[in-house]
C-alpha cells in the first residue's frame, strides 16, 4: 500500500492530477469496486437512535458558505444532457453538510429535490454524533502483510455501531452514461473541487487504479452502490475504502482516516440508510479487544475458489483464514456452504418443519457467516409458527429482527414481519399454518 510521507508528494499529488499524468503503482487492476452492496436500508423505520470552483489550496482550509435560506445548495451547475434523455444531471454541492463535512451530487434536478427533502438535509441534528472518530472503539494499526487495519479496543457486541460516516459525494447511475467520458470527468471534477478542502484532501487520499483519470479511477475503486427513492447511486465514504494512501501529520489536514480490511469471515457490516445519508459499520458478532475488525467486500457464501478469482480480479490477494487453510479444511468448508445454499432454496420456498432452519443456523455458525443469520432465524420462526409453538416462535421472530440491525440478511418487509410475528403470532397467516392445511 503507497502512503504519501512528505509534503511534496502531496502538491505533486494536486498538480498531477490537473494534467492527469499520475501512473499506477500497484500493477493492473480492474476498474470497477469490489465493495458489494450494503442493501440493508430500512429508512428509519427500524433506525437505531443516532447516537465549478478554482481549485482550493491544500494547504489552506477555506470558510464554508452556508446555503441560501432558499436553496439547499452552495453550489449548483456542470448540467449536461443527452439526447432523448427527460433531465440533465447537474452538480449540487453543500459544503456546511454534516457539519463541514460537505457533499456534493450528480443527479437530475428532480432527485436532487428529494434528496433535499430528507431527514438528512431537514434537520441537522440527525448527524451531529456521525462522522465523530474523538474515542473511537479500535485503533489503527500496521499489520504484518495486511497493511494498516483497525484493531478493536474494548468489547464490542452484536449490533454495536462502530462508526456511522456520511458520503461526500454521491453520483446517480445516469451520470455514468455519457458518450462522452469528458462529460462525466468534468462534472466529477466540479463535484470533487467544490467540496471542502479537508474533504476534498480525504477523497484525494483513496486508493485509485488510474486506468482513466484520478477522479474517476477513485470514484470505480471506492464506490458502494446504494439506493435512494428506489433509483441507483454510487456513494463514496472516505473511512471505508479498498485501500487508500494517508497522509502525514505534517500535513495537518487528513483527520481520522479509517481502514477496514477484507476478511470472508468478517466480523463486522456495513448498511446505508437513505433517510440519514449515512452509512454505520456495525458488529456482526463480539468483537474483543486486540481483534481485527474486518468487512467482506464479495458475497462470502460463495465457495473458496471463486471468492479467490473474484478478489484477484481487483489485485487483492486474500490472505484471511478461510481462503488459506489446508485442502481438507476448505473441502469441508465448501461442502458446508453447498449445504446453506441447497437449505436456502428449499426454505425459501416452503416452510418446512424446524429441523432445516436448525440445521441452517448451525451451517452459519460453524462457518463463521453471522451476517447471515438473521436469514435462519426468519425461517426458523416461521417454521415454529406453522407448528403452533408459539415461545419458540416469539423467540426467533425477535431474533431475526433485532438482527435487521446488524446483518444484511432482510429486507424491510421481512423485517416487520418478523416484529408483527414476535408481537402478535396468532395473528399471522403462518400461525397453525401445518395442522390447518396438512
Amino acid at each position: 500500500m503507497a502512503s504519501l510521507s512528505t509534503l511534496v508528494s502531496v502538491v505533486f499529488f494536486f498538480v498531477a492530477r490537473s494534467f492527469g499524468c499520475l501512473e499506477s503503482q500497484f500493477g493492473d487492476l480492474c476498474t470497477s469496486s469490489p465493495l458489494r452492496r450494503g442493501w440493508a436500508q430500512l429508512d428509519g423505520i427500524l433506525q437505531r437512535p443516532l447516537s465549478s470552483g478554482a481549485l482550493q489550496s491544500p494547504l489552506n482550509e477555506d470558510p464554508i458558505p452556508a446555503a441560501s435560506p432558499s436553496s439547499p445548495w452552495s453550489y449548483t451547475g456542470d448540467c449536461a444532457q443527452e439526447l432523448g434523455d427527460e433531465s440533465p444531471t447537474c452538480v449540487y454541492a453543500n459544503r456546511s453538510f454534516a457539519n463541514g463535512r460537505g457533499i456534493s451530487i450528480i443527479t437530475t434536478p428532480e432527485r436532487a429535490a428529494y434528496i433535499a427533502k430528507t431527514p438528512a438535509f431537514l434537520d441537522s441534528s440527525i448527524l451531529s454524533h456521525v462522522n465523530d472518530y474523538s474515542s473511537p472503539p479500535y485503533e489503527e494499526r500496521e499489520l504484518p502483510g495486511r497493511g494498516r487495519g483497525l484493531i478493536a479496543n474494548k468489547t464490542l457486541r452484536r449490533g454495536d455501531v462502530i462508526f456511522s460516516s456520511t458520503p461526500i459525494l454521491i453520483l446517480d447511475s445516469d451520470s455514468f452514461e455519457f458518450e462522452q467520458d469528458s462529460v462525466q470527468e468534468g462534472q466529477r471534477y466540479a463535484a470533487v473541487v467544490n467540496l471542502p478542502s479537508k474533504t476534498e484532501m480525504l477523497f484525494w487520499g483513496l486508493y485509485g487504479q488510474l486506468w482513466q483519470d484520478p477522479i474517476t479511477d477513485r470514484v470505480n475503486t471506492n464506490s458502494f452502490a446504494a439506493d435512494i427513492d428506489d433509483e441507483n447511486f454510487s456513494v463514496v465514504f472516505p473511512e471505508i475504502a479498498v485501500c487508500c494512501t494517508s497522509l502525514t501529520r505534517d500535513t495537518r489536514l487528513l483527520t481520522k482516516r479509517q481502514r477496514l480490511n477484507h476478511d470472508c469471515r468478517p466480523n463486522a457490516e456495513y448498511y446505508f440508510n437513505s433517510r440519514t445519508l449515512t452509512q454505520d459499520v456495525v458488529a456482526s458478532t463480539t468483537i474483543h479487544p486486540g481483534t481485527e475488525i474486518t468487512i467482506s467486500y464479495i458475497d462470502v457464501s460463495q465457495p473458496r475458489d471463486k471468492r479467490v478469482s473474484q478478489l484477484a480480479n481487483w489485485g487483492i490477494n486474500c490472505s484471511c483464514h478461510a481462503c488459506t487453510r489446508s485442502a481438507t479444511l476448505t473441502a469441508a468448508s465448501d461442502a458446508r456452504l453447498a449445504q446453506i445454499s441447497e437449505l436456502d432454496r428449499n426454505l425459501s420456498r416452503e416452510i418446512a418443519r424446524p429441523e432445516l432452519p436448525e440445521k441452517l443456523l448451525s451451517l452459519y455458525k460453524e462457518e463463521g457467516l453471522f451476517g447471515f443469520l438473521g436469514a435462519a432465524y426468519r425461517f426458523a420462526a416461521l417454521s415454529y409458527c406453522a407448528e403452533g409453538q408459539r415461545s419458540q416462535a416469539v423467540k426467533y421472530a425477535q431474533m431475526a429482527f433485532d438482527s435487521a440491525l446488524s446483518d444484511n440478511a432482510l429486507n424491510l418487509d421481512q423485517a416487520l414481519h418478523m416484529k408483527r410475528l414476535a408481537q402478535r403470532p396468532e395473528e399471522q397467516m403462518c400461525w397453525q399454518f401445518r395442522q390447518r392445511f396438512e
